[in-house]
């Protein structure tokens, strides 16, 4: 299980916004984690959104290449604080 938590902050005066990700396994431990400035005047709500949006674009950069892999395998394959070399590539970290 991960959890992904999102925050933002916003600059009216220079019409910016800053998104904060961070990834977390089942017992806390930091998976990845992303900053981003955005040049733009959104609302707290969108800024919310566009925060969540990237951090699940972050995620879904990686599991198509994982469907991929799974084309290839026995069974089933998990791994732990790690991930497939051939993947290991467009894993976000």
């Amino acid at each position: 299980m991960f959890k992904m938590n999102t925050d933002t902050a916003i600059d009216n005066v220079g019409r910016k916004v800053g998104i904060g990700i961070i990834f977390r396994d089942s017992k806390g431990n930091v998976l990845s984690s992303c900053s981003q400035k955005i040049l733009a005047g959104y609302t707290p709500q969108v800024t919310e959104a566009v925060a969540l949006h990237r951090g699940l674009m972050d995620a879904n950069k990686v599991v198509p290449h994982l469907a991929k892999f799974g084309l290839l395998v026995e069974d089933v394959s998990v791994w732990i604080e790690e991930c497939p070399p051939s993947v290991a590539p467009f894993c976000v970290g």
